[in-house]
């Protein structure tokens, strides 16, 4: 069966809701400073941006959001929250080759990758332009392929309604309706128990 014809939309409802998110630009160094169920997103290259929409203008062109990869960062979490701890990549890295990108993450201890920050941030015009550049969710998809086939568990972020392939190849999808909306994270696949 063609891609096309298996893409779908994941919806809340579908799936078990995940309760809680953590966003933060490091890794927690306490498994007692995360609940049980929390599932941790470090995105290092929110620091220094503004607190209120960091999340938001991440993915324009105002910094090297994956230069934290040629850092001297080094992953050392509590085991009881490696399984829940995630790693907010930019997918379109064009500084870096998708194997740089993979090879650098895994050298620093990385096994989990969410394409974070995402185009799908953006709409109208702007997505348009994006999109006419090879800037778009199935471009992040397909990165995101790629890093499941290398060993690494993946996520996705895209916006609610958007429809994509491959929806069983996630631990979750982050669901976003763009700034100042909530996001959610939903089940994209059982998990194992």
């Amino acid at each position: 069966m063609p891609a096309r014809s298996k893409r779908r939309a994941v919806e809340a409802g579908s799936r078990p809701v995940v309760p809680n998110l953590r966003i933060t630009d490091r890794v927690p160094t306490a498994a007692r400073r995360v609940g049980a169920g929390d599932v941790i997103l470090v995105c290092p290259w929110l620091a220094g941006l503004p607190r209120e929409s960091a999340l938001w203008i991440s993915a324009l062109p105002i910094h090297d959001a994956n230069g934290f990869v040629d850092g001297d960062l080094c992953v050392e979490a509590p085991a009881k929250i490696r399984s829940r701890l995630y790693f907010g990549v930019f997918a379109l890295d064009r500084l870096r080759s998708c194997d740089q990108l993979l090879e650098g993450l895994r050298n620093k201890g990385v096994e989990r990758l969410i394409n974070l920050p995402s185009v799908s941030f953006f709409d109208a015009s702007t997505a348009r332009t994006f999109d006419m550049l090879d800037f778009n969710l199935d471009q992040e998809i397909a990165f995101l392929l790629r890093a499941r086939h290398a060993g690494f568990a993946v996520a996705l972020c895209a916006r609610r309604g958007q429809t994509f392939a491959h929806a069983e190849a996630f631990d979750f999808v982050l669901l976003h309706e763009g700034p100042g909306a909530p996001m959610e994270l939903v089940r994209s696949r059982p998990q194992p128990s």
